[in-house]
């Protein structure tokens, strides 16, 4: 096994990403989380530019260009001003049920400035419930 791990690591490493098969399986997911994003927001009360209509002229990578893609749309979710409370509940600390506040949240994403964070919630054995909150990247790493 190890010499197996040493040769492979004298060779040239795969540049798996050009692979087709995992270019569009990872389009898929994009796309599926995209879409639960887009309802998730709807529910909500999201009255902007997307919509179920005209979803796949935003479910696309932005290197593709266009107006509508991945990141415009992300973004016209959380703008505030497209939801007619004129707050956007989808992607924000209020949402958490648990113990971690806007200020924590804040706190978290100004010194950490983590790319993918990780939800994970549930209740002690005393019926306390409590939200934790890590960044993926620093788990990753």
């Amino acid at each position: 096994m190890k010499q197996v791990c040493w040769d492979f690591a004298k060779g040239g490493v795969p540049d798996i990403w050009v692979d087709p098969k995992l270019a569009e399986r990872k389009l898929e997911l994009q796309q599926g989380a995209m879409y639960n994003l887009l309802h998730l927001a709807l529910m909500g009360g999201y009255q902007g530019e997307a919509a179920v209509e005209n979803f796949w002229d935003w479910a696309h990578p932005a290197e593709q260009g266009g107006e509508g893609n991945f990141e415009t749309l992300l973004l016209s979710l959380v703008v505030e001003a497209n939801y007619p409370s004129g707050e956007c509940g989808m992607i924000s600390p209020d949402t958490l049920d648990g113990k971690l506040t806007p200020e924590q949240a804040q706190a978290i994403f100004e010194q950490d400035e983590p790319e993918i964070v990780l939800l994970a919630g549930g209740t002690d054995a005393g019926g306390d419930s409590e939200t934790q909150l890590d960044n993926a990247q620093v788990l990753a790493d």
